[in-house]
């Protein structure tokens, strides 16, 4: 039986992006994962950013639902969808929902516990995700517990995993600029939500759920699978970083690239682009700032050259 949410007053606002979703497949599941949330007292805003496709019709399909608020825009990206949302949401937290990621039915409610009884207010809460395949085959889960400096430790990796993951503060959020929406930036593209998450992790307050209340599904359009555009994307935000960061942090700045460059060379050895994966390493030892997985990565770097005996050593858990 559904709720009976007539004159609710919402406590939080969920923002669902999406762009020719109806065409990929996952944007109902997406909004029945809202929909069946036991955190009953939300709104939620479907932001379509000009889609091309049946999308339209799917999301007014949801309107007879009070809470459910449908926003069409002129194509202009996910950055620009987001801010859309988060500017237009009535309540002073927000969450976001790619149109391809769902949520655990208790993830509103763990979120907003965590919010109500916590000793000092929080500006963003993240929970664990399970990655799926397009067929919703587990992959794996990723899970990261907020660093002792969130703010710093953000220069390192993006540990809140996925922006479906989320609830952050709306004052604070649109206080340090939202997501950078600037379509003439694009080597940004992909790394707009932790280009955001640094900025909020610096006013402090952040706290993370271990348990995965978020499904994030990997297929073909995601952008993360792009790893020369993931890489100019990542280090665009760090640059953009550094410029504002106190001293402490410039002093650690070739460890943070290091960190960087260390996962990077990781993608591009799992993807078997080893010329890509070799540059990463001579990058980090040319930094002088040798990752505690050196030896891997060495290991790593001299299979590079002979890739027929990687699949015998991948046997030997490398």
């Amino acid at each position: 039986m559904a709720p009976d949410v007539t004159g609710m007053t919402p406590e939080v606002s969920v923002v669902v992006t999406t762009y020719n979703g109806a065409t990929r497949g996952f944007l109902r599941a997406a909004i029945d994962s809202v929909i069946a949330q036991s955190h009953t007292a939300f709104e939620l805003l479907l932001v379509d950013d000009g889609s091309t496709d049946s999308t339209q019709s799917v999301c007014e399909s949801y309107l007879a639902d009070s809470r459910v608020k449908y926003v069409r825009q002129p194509n202009a990206g996910v950055a620009a969808a987001r801010n859309r949302g988060l500017e237009q949401a009535s309540t002073q937290f927000v969450c976001f929902l790619d149109d391809d990621d769902s949520w655990d039915s208790e993830k509103l409610a763990r979120q907003m516990k965590v919010l109500k009884e916590s000793t000092h207010p929080l500006n963003l809460v993240y929970t664990a995700i399970k990655v799926v395949d397009q067929h919703d085959q587990l992959l794996n889960i990723q899970r990261h517990a907020v660093p002792e400096d969130p703010y710093e430790g953000m220069f390192f990796e993006n540990y809140v995993d996925a922006t479906s993951s989320v609830l952050v503060r709306k004052s604070v959020a649109l206080e340090v600029g939202g997501f950078d929406a600037d379509v003439f930036t694009p080597q940004l593209q992909g790394c707009e939500d932790r280009d955001l998450w640094i900025r909020v992790a610096r006013r402090g307050g952040v706290a993370a759920i271990a348990d995965p209340l978020v499904t994030y599904r990997i297929h073909g359009h995601k952008l993360s699978k792009n790893i020369e555009q993931m890489e100019r994307s990542e280090l665009a935000m760090l640059s953009r970083a550094f410029e504002v960061a106190p001293p402490s942090m410039i002093a650690r700045r070739k460890e943070a690239y290091a960190a960087t460059y260390g996962r990077l060379a990781m993608e591009y050895f799992g993807a078997g682009e080893y010329t890509g994966f070799r540059a990463k390493v001579r990058q980090i030892f040319a930094l002088g700032k040798v990752p505690e997985r050196s030896l891997g990565l060495g290991i790593r770097y001299l299979l590079s050259w002979v890739p027929g005996l990687i699949p015998l050593m991948r046997k030997a858990r490398l």
